[in-house]
């Protein structure tokens, strides 16, 4: 979007608002100071491109930064230079999502953007529900009793239920009778931190399995959420 083709209509209506304001009401902007939707937005468009960033223990002195690793290959890439994300040293979730991936020197991620539990859960492909968790794709595993599980595995296929009658029918009007589903959903995309801590990611190696707890022991974690892109 260009802002000069938008310039000529800045300001304010007769009513003291903003244009850019009624163009969309306040329907749309409901969420607008929450970016919890954003980032779900793009698990869905970007799925299944998730790497999963693991802390190894280093040498006093050593910088502590994330290594990240595609799921589910578990092959070990790197955020490219150029992107925002390179230069953190800690995240408050360990997944990000991608736009692309590059191969020069080394295997790059550009455009990346940390995503939570939750989004992956909505809109990853297969969840399925055994020995007390939640498993997305046989590569991550949420810890959580039957009960929760079932529920949220019904989330998700009313979620997607909404979205296939709206791809049927454009003109549906998602605030008629189903405003509960996408209510339901974005008040746990706000609280996806409480199952964060209860999340491992299994993969494998040389044909065994190990299973790494995705932990968020630094302080460092809760400074700052990292800019996607």
């Amino acid at each position: 979007l260009q802002h000069a083709i938008f310039a000529p209509h800045e300001g304010l209506n007769s009513n003291g608002k903003s244009v850019y304001y009624d163009t969309g009401g306040t329907t749309y902007n409901t969420n607008s100071a929450n970016d919890k939707p954003i980032r779900a937005c793009l698990v869905a468009g970007l799925y299944p491109n998730v790497v999963q960033l693991k802390y190894p223990k280093q040498k006093p002195g050593m910088p502590n930064k994330p290594l990240a690793y595609t799921r589910p290959e578990d092959d070990r890439v790197a955020i490219h230079p150029s992107g925002v994300n390179f230069s953190e040293k800690a995240f408050p979730s360990p997944f990000l999502v991608y736009y692309e991936k590059v191969e020069t020197t080394n295997v790059f991620l550009r455009d990346t953007t940390m995503v939570d539990i939750f989004p992956l859960l909505f809109f990853g492909n297969n969840v399925t529900i055994e020995n007390g968790a939640i498993h997305l794709d046989a590569w991550l595993h949420v810890a959580c009793d039957d009960k929760t599980a079932a529920l949220l595995r019904e989330l998700k296929a009313e979620l997607d239920k909404l979205l296939q009658q709206k791809i049927d029918n454009p003109t549906m009007d998602l605030n008629k009778g189903s405003q509960h589903v996408v209510k339901a959903i974005v008040t746990l995309l706000k609280d996806d931190h409480m199952m964060q801590e209860k999340s491992f990611a299994q993969h494998t190696r040389g044909g065994g399995s190990d299973k790494d707890w995705l932990h968020q022991d630094d302080a460092e974690l809760h400074k700052r959420e990292p800019r996607g892109r």
